[in-house]
């Protein structure tokens, strides 16, 4: 067997590993030293220097948002971002990083944006239209788009607030454009009590993984408008929570009486129905597809065997596919999700389809730097050429999955910069590396001491939201770092793995445990 096979075949393995929480192979040697455990350890102080500092290492570490084009600065736990980036997803990106952060209480974001061409009213109004016309999920909506120097109106009418929000992110997502002003009107179907309403509220809180529900109350007045309150962890919590509520003939949701408190974080709150019953996680699988737009249209399968989702049916674009699995995984309780849903779409010409998919990489934001070759044949769309980081490989299939007539995506693009693994940030991006067949991070050696390495492992579990650094201990060997512990969630596991990638480890063996 060739190394490159043997490597192959060990990476997999390491991937199926994360994916199910549990340990797929040995370690076959024995670590030497003093294990010191995390929770011998005294916990920093949440001064706002700390903060400020955290939020750098955590802008630094991700490739989409330039850290020395950005401004942090901390008061009293609350953040303002100041500087320039020449797009909003970078923009918003930025503050969702730093919402993150443990101990910070609100965020001001005044960071500006710059885009790196500039067009006419007329031409910007023509590539957002293009934009809601090319993706999948947003081609029926009848949307009209205005422009004035760079901001960009929506108007319209769509029947859900998922609708309205992934309109206005797919104009976000167009370069040359400084703002958007989201008008879209949700118009429901009928009138809904407030009984049913905060019902459904409930429980999206308690079956979104990354929400404890526990811990806030839901009130929904006369006039459909949902209050939350109670305590979170995190401003990103916060922001998770607000967004769940807006279930259907919602009108308006106030946030406010939520508070964030940090050891909200620590006290083994994520994931407390990981033993939750089968039949149970299967409903909220499906009430969840029914609410993403993505992913509503179409008669999706579910099946579930001890927290492990199988998918099963027939859609028609590879964003519904992606959407799908997407939506599963952030269901609590759920440890492993296969995808066996099928694609079956009939796609234009060739010719039409290269159009259609070059288009769209030329319109995203940070696509823009690189030229990107595409080839089609019946459906199977391959990209070619050489982008800097793994995200900017991961933008590029999840622009071309958007288009209808795309069956599949061979991604040929290579990485100048492969120091980096791309990150599973879930309160930042939908994006799950693991999810991409060509995604084969290879270990860098580290330039850093084991105990350097170590410390700052355990740095970032304590920043982590999702966490308790009390419960995880952290080896390090020549630059590998072995995880041990428990956590109260899948998604808290997988999180503990990229925060020793993060910390400067060159590989990591997890041996954390779901659950006490």
């Amino acid at each position: 067997m060739t190394y490159s096979h043997t490597r192959h075949r060990i990476v997999q393995m390491w991937r199926d590993y994360l994916l199910l929480g549990c340990t797929l192979f040995s370690i076959a040697c024995a670590t030497s030293g003093a294990h010191a455990k995390a929770a011998s350890a005294k916990p920093p102080v949440l001064s706002d220097a700390d903060i400020t500092n955290a939020i750098e290492s955590e802008i630094l570490a991700d490739r989409a948002v330039p850290l020395n084009e950005i401004g942090v600065e901390t008061a009293d736990g609350i953040v303002t971002l100041t500087g320039t980036v020449t797009n909003i997803m970078a923009k918003e990106r930025a503050e969702k990083i730093a919402q993150t952060i443990k101990g910070v209480r609100s965020l001001i974001n005044r960071i500006k944006v710059e885009p790196t061409i500039e067009l006419s009213d007329r031409a910007l109004e023509q590539r957002i239209g293009d934009a809601l016309f090319y993706d999948r999920a947003t081609d029926s909506y009848e949307i009209i788009v205005t422009a004035d120097q760079g901001v960009a109106t929506l108007n319209g009418t769509v029947d859900s607030y998922a609708e309205r929000d992934l309109v206005g992110q797919v104009a976000k997502g167009v370069n040359g454009v400084r703002a958007v002003k989201n008008n879209v009107v949700v118009k429901y179907k009928a009138n809904r009590p407030a009984d049913q309403i905060s019902s459904d509220v409930t429980e999206r809180l308690r079956w979104d993984a990354l929400v404890d529900g526990r811990r806030i109350e839901v009130q929904v007045s006369p006039d459909s408008g949902v209050t939350l309150k109670g305590t979170v962890g995190s401003v990103a919590e916060k922001w998770r929570a607000a967004r769940d509520a807006w279930v259907a003939g919602v009108h308006s949701v106030n946030a406010d009486g939520l508070k964030v408190k940090s050891w909200a974080k620590d006290t083994n709150r994520r994931d407390s129905y990981v033993q939750a019953s089968d039949e149970d996680i299967l409903a909220a699988v499906r009430e969840a597809l029914q609410l993403d737009p993505r992913a509503d249209s179409y008669e999706i399968r579910v099946g579930v065997h001890d927290g492990i989702v199988t998918l099963r049916g027939t859609v028609d674009s590879v964003e519904a596919k992606n959407a799908a699995e997407q939506v599963a995984r952030a269901t609590t309780g759920v440890a492993v999700v296969h995808d066996r849903i099928r694609i079956n779409t009939v796609p234009p010409s060739d010719a039409e389809l290269e159009q259609k998919v070059s288009a769209a990489l030329n319109r995203d934001p940070y696509l823009v730097p690189y030229s990107i070759s595409v080839t089609a044949d019946d459906g199977v769309v391959s990209l070619g050429g050489s982008v800097d980081s793994y995200f900017e490989k991961a933008v590029a299939d999840s622009v071309a999955g958007r288009a209808r007539g795309v069956k599949r995506i061979k991604n040929k693009l290579s990485v100048d910069n492969k120091r980096y693994p791309l990150l599973y940030e879930p309160y930042v991006t939908d994006v799950f590396p693991y999810h991409y067949e060509w995604y084969l991070f290879e270990p860098v050696p580290s330039v850093k001491s084991d105990s350097v390495i170590r410390d700052e492992i355990k740095d970032e579990l304590w920043w982590s939201p999702f966490v308790d650094a009390n419960n995880v201990d952290v080896e390090v060997q020549r630059g590998t770092a072995t995880l041990k512990g428990h956590v109260q969630s899948y998604a808290a596991m997988r999180a503990a793995v990229e925060n020793a990638f993060e910390g400067g480890a060159s590989w990591v063996h997890n041996e954390i445990r779901v659950g006490d």
